[in-house]
């Protein structure tokens, strides 16, 4: 076995030193971090916050953290080159002296910083790439999903209206504050991004609603097909592989859970103009996103971001002050605005334990990306850390009101029109 060189070792004992800096300027809250070679650190800040804990197994997990930021720090948990026996409380630790932190630390160096925007630049929501995006992360499988979401197959934060809800009455819950806003007076309601059909579920099987929704998903569309055919419903309720820009005519009700985040931010204004135009004058629309901080989104949309690096590629989260201008800027009234980030912490906390649960079975999985040349995608150890990582981290960062979720009611003020041309 070849001996480390000085300069290797110098380099190692400077990434320690600069990773202790960091961690020592914590404000917030204890760490105990224990490194490589056994020794443990204890870096306590002045004011109350989480508590966590950090295992380096190797110090490459220092180096990818230094040069990648949060985006090396997810690699490296993935490699299994650290651990926590608590990640959210890790998570939600970062985030909560982040402020006190060098940039590095969370973004990683110059050239990881300018890769990443060339990456994200060329992810951005048109057309075609947009199909790409949903494919990436959506179409792993509904098996997959299956194995740890609940029977509604929700995938985006349930509302627990009590202590002893289960997961499965919490999506319902989300879907049906919904439905209740909207009303029982029959309406024709586009649906903008379907899921696995839990809204048409709701809304055409257990009331009067009509609903066409719409997917790039063709693994959600199989699925949601399946959901008309069991209810019979399908004089109510249709789904198409199309893109929002794509939608022609003019509706009750737009419903949007769980869509905006992967929009991009480019395409904000598109989206919420569409949205708009798709409307009937005294329409309303219904949009459930989750939201970041507005003191961090500068800093957050400017830098890289371990989520839209390699879970979500395409998205961008917007704050809410954010979200209401530029809802207003195409002519939006908002009407109702619920925010319940809590939930979200609650609700990936669920769903990690539901993941743990089906670790050996995701292990023994085929993957349906896999002929299409994605061997990344392969169910390994590998995927099934970085998947851990993510529901853990995003629980985290819901604990630390880094991030939120809302539910906005949006009026499209009635409008007079010219006469139609005869």
């Amino acid at each position: 076995m070849a001996t480390p060189s000085s300069s290797t070792l110098q380099h190692a004992d400077d990434d320690v030193a600069f990773l202790l800096a960091m961690l020592r300027k914590s404000q917030y809250g204890t760490l105990s971090l224990t490194l490589a070679d056994g020794t443990t650190e204890l870096c306590q800040g002045d004011k109350p916050g989480p508590e966590a804990t950090l295992h380096i197994h190797d110090h490459d997990a220092i180096t990818s953290m230094l040069n990648e930021g949060d985006v090396g720090f997810a690699k490296a948990y993935q490699k299994g080159q650290w651990d926590s026996p608590h990640i959210p409380s890790l998570i939600h630790h970062f985030l909560k002296n982040k402020e006190f932190f060098d940039a590095t630390f969370m973004d990683g160096n110059m050239r990881h910083r300018i890769v990443s925007r060339l990456r994200y630049w060329r992810q951005k929501g048109r057309l075609f790439q947009s199909k790409r995006n949903v494919l990436a992360h959506y179409d792993l499988g509904n098996d997959f999903y299956a194995l740890w979401l609940d029977p509604t197959m929700g995938y985006t934060c349930g509302l627990f209206l009590d202590d002893n809800d289960t997961l499965e009455q919490a999506q319902n819950n989300k879907v049906d504050r919904i439905l209740d806003k909207i009303g029982d007076v029959p309406q024709h309601i586009l649906e903008i991004g379907c899921g696995w059909g839990n809204f048409i579920r709701r809304a055409c099987g257990k009331r009067a609603h009509r609903v066409s929704a719409i997917t790039l998903s063709p693994q959600q569309k199989e699925y949601t097909d399946d959901v008309i055919r069991t209810l019979k419903i399908g004089d109510k309720a249709d789904v198409t592989l199309k893109d929002y820009r794509q939608c022609r005519g003019r509706y009750d009700v737009v419903v949007s859970i769980g869509m905006f985040e992967a929009v991009g931010k480019k395409y904000w204004l598109t989206y919420l103009k569409k949205v708009k135009d798709l409307l009937k004058p005294g329409g309303k629309a219904y949009i459930q996103t989750i939201l970041i901080d507005e003191r961090h989104f500068r800093s957050y949309i400017k830098g890289t971001d371990a989520m839209r690096t390699l879970i979500f590629p395409g998205g961008a989260l917007p704050s809410l002050e954010r979200f209401c201008h530029a809802a207003q800027k195409v002519g939006f009234r908002a009407i109702d605005i619920f925010t319940f980030g809590s939930h979200y912490a609650k609700t990936l906390t669920m769903w990690l334990q539901r993941f743990d649960a089906q670790k050996e079975t995701i292990l023994r999985m085929e993957s349906p990306m896999k002929p299409h040349g994605a061997p990344h995608r392969a169910y390994d150890e590998a995927f099934y850390r970085l998947w851990r990582y993510y529901l853990a981290s995003c629980a985290g960062a819901f604990a630390a009101h880094y991030t939120d979720v809302m539910q906005i009611e949006l009026l499209n003020p009635a409008t007079t029109y010219p006469p139609a041309m005869t």
